[in-house]
């Protein structure tokens, strides 16, 4: 039996059809899938990097937005006060969005305009929010925030559609990335939460993405029972974050001179500004910025007529100018009085027709003071050069600075010429046309000299690395290398101060940039792994930071060395990162083994200290600074407090935010000192004449003793 086949190839054509097109928009489908997919893991993990870099409370020395890398964000550093640390963290957020296309077009808009047009193609935006502490407690506003406080970083990147079929459907795809972490305390305390975590609540609250309109209320609808008439919808007010500009903080403008009673301070417009004597903790004198032109910072304070300071400047004291918004900054008093100096000018030189061979013109030696850079110039990111002067007055001290940061002082005496040899490290690498230019700034109370520090060279290009396979490298691990050594000699007395050599190694190949303590711990009872109870410790050491692979000796003084025996046989044992402030890969190898002490005499039990009366209705409270690359914060440092007759009332100890408080106390006038130890370094500050109550009690600690 025959059977025909009555199918005709036009049914078979239009299946295909039908077939071939749901086949390709299921392919479609999964490309754009895919990519939307790369974009948000990319912006997601970009928003990470950047938060994670801004923890750590780095900058990379210059700011990293000119025109001709990020032309988007080259308004970040337009201004005096720009922060640096922000322009950075925008930086490494940038550079790790390497895998997306981007729309560098300063004049690209990455959100719908107000007619509803979409974004432009492959556009992209980054923000940086940080807290600050004001006297209205924490605030949220742009910038990387500061030390112990939260850092938002943003990333949004529109990704566009590619395919035709769906691209008339929908043009883009936005996909955003936010990371908040809490910021370290830059080299005084480490992070106690490690970068983890969420930040305290914010008094601010935290800006959307971009210029978006502020939403209208939306009242929630409520069924009306029949017969009766509908509320009235009130619509209910949405509070709108306000921007808060980056503070100018406070510069002096000229060097505080000896017998003055006045000094010259730029800073922020309508901000009070307080001079200290960080040598006697002696608060001087307030004004308030001005608006003045042709300054570092938009205000400016001079502290003349009612705003004169309290007492004459002396000679070799270290000034602390505190602003109410911003950074603080210091200065040393230079001797004598300056004198305006005339600004040379340059005499007309002849010049004489070419000949076919050139001749060389000396330059002429200058007969007024300068300075000279040996080298001028690098090539890379690292320098080592001296900085030579010439022809200074004898009589008069000269400060140097680098970039417009207070460097060093060349006393009274040196003989007219002086020679200093000066490291840098981590300097930014322009190009031959563009260089990175460095100030070198000498000053005495006649005269002023510059120089100027290049990078790279003229007509060296800098060296161009090729990309090379790099192994991960090992995560930091820091560990007490052997028992404590005991440097006091017998005969040991019990409550007698004892020091304590501690060897201390990072035995991974990364740093731990930030500041951690190591303790010191006596006859710990329950576990010693992986940490002793803080009760243990009777001495402990601030560590700034260690590099991968390094070591470092540390000496410990524990003011109350060995209890009266039981036990006859004291066990010390010494402990790295004893608050658990850095990030390691084995937190379990931090305690060292013990070191055994016998023959320790007996002695009478000292009285405690006494603490702050009870009885009184007064308090004085404040933070704790240290000067280390910055202002931060000082944990664990001592303050004590006396009367205005410079006797002992009491004693107590920073937090780990370098918060410190004395309550109860009687009414009068007070004087606070602090200390710490830092890389076996002292730091200790005083401040004088402070009456209770007094909230703001702030004391500045710069190396120095403590006494």
């Amino acid at each position: 039996m025959i059977r025909r086949h009555n199918q005709s190839q036009g049914q078979a054509i239009v299946e295909f059809a039908l077939i071939i097109t749901v086949l390709l928009m299921m392919i479609f489908l999964i490309v754009e899938s895919a990519r939307i997919l790369q974009g948000w893991v990319t912006v997601q993990n970009a928003a990470r990097v950047g938060a994670r870099y801004a923890i750590t409370g780095q900058n990379m020395g210059n700011c990293p937005l000119n025109g001709a890398n990020l032309p988007k964000f080259a308004g970040v550093c337009v201004d005096p006060g720009s922060d640096w640390r922000m322009a950075a963290v925008i930086s490494m957020t940038h550079g790790a969005l390497a895998g997306l296309p981007l729309n560098e077009d300063p004049n690209s808009n990455a959100f719908r305009d107000i007619d509803g047009n979409p974004p432009d193609e492959n556009s992209y935006h980054l923000e940086v929010y940080g807290g600050y502490v004001g006297l209205d407690g924490m605030e949220l506003r742009p910038g990387a925030g500061e030390p112990g406080q939260p850092v938002i970083v943003r990333a949004l990147y529109n990704v566009p559609i590619i395919t035709p079929f769906f691209r008339p459907i929908i043009s883009f795809i936005p996909v955003f990335g936010q990371v908040t972490m809490n910021n370290e305390n830059f080299g005084s305390l480490g992070n106690p939460t490690q970068g983890l975590g969420l930040p305290p609540n914010f008094r601010t609250p935290i800006p959307t993405v971009g210029a978006t309109p502020t939403p209208s209320a939306t009242p929630t609808a409520t069924e009306t029972p029949e017969g009766q008439q509908p509320p009235t919808e009130t619509p209910t007010e949405t509070v709108t974050p306000t921007a808060t500009p980056a503070y100018c903080g406070a510069f002096f403008e000229a060097a505080p001179v000896e017998g003055q009673n006045h000094v010259w301070v730029a800073g922020e417009v309508g901000a009070t500004v307080t001079i200290i004597d960080l040598t006697t903790g002696q608060t001087l004198g307030s004004d308030i910025f001005l608006a003045a032109s042709n300054h570092r910072c938009a205000g400016f304070a001079d502290f003349n007529d009612a705003a004169v300071l309290t007492t004459p400047l002396v000679l070799g004291h270290v000034i602390l100018a505190v602003p109410s918004l911003g950074e603080p900054t210091t200065a040393i008093v230079l001797a004598g009085t300056p004198t305006p100096t005339s600004t040379p000018t340059q005499a007309a030189t002849s010049t004489s027709a070419p000949t076919e061979t050139p001749t060389i013109t000396p330059t002429p030696t200058p007969s007024g003071p300068y300075i000279v850079l040996i080298p001028s110039c690098s090539i890379g990111s690292d320098a080592q050069f001296n900085v030579l002067g010439f022809n200074w007055p004898t009589t008069q001290a000269i400060a140097l600075s680098w970039d417009g940061f207070p460097q060093s002082i060349v006393p009274s005496g040196h003989g007219g010429s002086f020679s200093q040899t000066w490291v840098k490290n981590n300097l930014t690498v322009g190009t031959t046309n563009n260089p990175t230019l460095y100030m070198v700034r000498a000053q005495s109370n006649t005269h002023l000299a510059t120089a100027v520090f290049r990078v790279p060279c003229e007509n060296v290009p800098p060296p161009t690395f090729q990309p090379t396979f790099t192994p991960t490298p090992n995560p930091a691990d820091l560990i007490v290398v052997g028992p404590p050594q005991l440097l006091s000699t017998p005969p040991l007395v019990a409550y007698q101060p004892i020091s304590v050599r501690v060897v201390i190694s990072n035995t991974g190949e990364l740093a731990v940039s930030s500041q951690f303590f190591v303790d010191i711990f006596l006859n710990p009872t329950g576990p010693v792994s992986p940490t002793i109870s803080l009760n243990y410790s009777i001495g402990y050491m601030g560590v700034s930071s260690l590099a991968g692979g390094a070591s470092r000796v540390i000496t410990i003084t524990a003011p109350l060395g060995f209890h009266n025996p039981p036990p006859d046989t004291h066990l010390l044992y010494g402990m790295v990162d004893s608050l658990l402030q850095a990030s390691e890969s084995d937190e379990t190898n931090n305690v060292s083994t013990p070191l055994a002490v016998s023959g320790v005499t007996p002695a009478p039990t000292p009285t405690p200290s006494p603490t702050a009366p009870t009885n009184g209705t007064e308090s004085i409270s404040g933070i704790v600074r240290s000067l280390i690359t910055s202002w931060v914060p000082a944990g664990r440092a001592t303050v004590i407090l006396f009367d205005s007759d410079n006797n002992f009332v009491a004693t107590t100890t920073s937090d780990r935010n370098g918060f410190y408080i004395f309550s109860n106390i009687f009414p009068g006038d007070y004087n606070v000192r602090a200390c710490t130890y830092i890389d076996n370094i002292s730091f200790s500050g005083l401040r004088t004449g402070i009456t209770a109550t007094d909230p703001f009690a702030n004391v500045y600690m710069v190396q120095g003793p403590c006494s």
